[in-house]
């Protein structure tokens, strides 16, 4: 049985199957996508958690104004986003705060760190909802 489903969007195809596979080892399911698609809207709403990397190609939405997308929909609101990002100074933290995403990680991290935030902010998920 699955820990809970993690939805991760990054442009970066290598990192983005490493978290994948070591989320999965965990016990976790784990969405992933290298660019938004407003079909996510569906998928998500079955999620405990987002991780949204920041910065993605010319002309793609950023993710703060995915997090922004998210958090205005009724329907998904109350998921817990994270940025995930090495464009971290203490600006593009407050920014993550003011899209409405509930915390920022700093690329990179040491996988336990990632593998204990996750199990963290999913088991509170489960507790609230």
């Amino acid at each position: 049985m699955s820990k809970g489903t993690v939805f991760y969007l990054d442009d970066e195809s290598e990192l983005l199957e490493f978290v994948k596979f070591v989320l999965e080892r965990y016990g976790y399911k784990v969405i992933v996508g290298e660019s938004w698609k407003d079909d996510y809207y569906s998928e998500l709403e079955n999620v405990d958690m987002i991780i949204l990397d920041i910065m993605f190609p010319q002309g793609e939405l950023n993710g703060y104004e995915i997090c922004k997308k998210i958090k205005g929909s009724e329907r998904l609101k109350a998921i817990p986003v994270y940025m995930f990002s090495a464009k971290a100074f203490e600006e593009d933290k407050e920014d993550a705060l003011k899209a409405g995403a509930e915390g920022f990680i700093e690329k990179p991290t040491p996988i336990d760190d990632l593998v204990t935030l996750v199990n963290n902010v999913v088991a509170e998920r489960k507790n609230n909802v």
